[in-house]
């Protein structure tokens, strides 16, 4: 797949990356995307395109994760202080582990 700027994908997201961002594999290239979770299957616009990686904006979520809770801050997904709060507090801790651990 030739992946370029703009490209609209449909990316199921496997782990969160450091950082908070969802991580998907397409054709062997990481994708990043900015609040995926794991577990969902997303549409995703790409928005940088680097050897090896793309980064990627959230478009709409087309099936959600199992860990997917709703968020209680009423400006989440606005103002960027909310971060992993539409993320199941359990699931949110084996993140952080497996995130502290391949730092390791």
């Amino acid at each position: 797949m030739n992946m370029e700027k703009g490209s609209i994908l449909d990316i199921t997201v496997s782990k969160l990356a450091f950082g908070g961002r969802g991580l998907a594999r397409v054709d062997g290239l990481v994708v990043f995307c900015d609040r995926a979770l794991p577990g969902q299957t997303v549409r995703a616009e790409v928005t940088t395109v680097r050897k090896g990686f793309a980064e990627a904006r959230l478009v709409t979520v087309l099936s959600p994760s199992p860990d997917q809770v709703e968020p209680f801050c009423p400006h989440f997904g606005q103002c960027g202080g909310c971060a992993w709060q539409d993320l199941a507090y359990p699931a949110q801790l084996f993140w952080k582990r497996e995130q502290v651990a391949e730092s390791l």
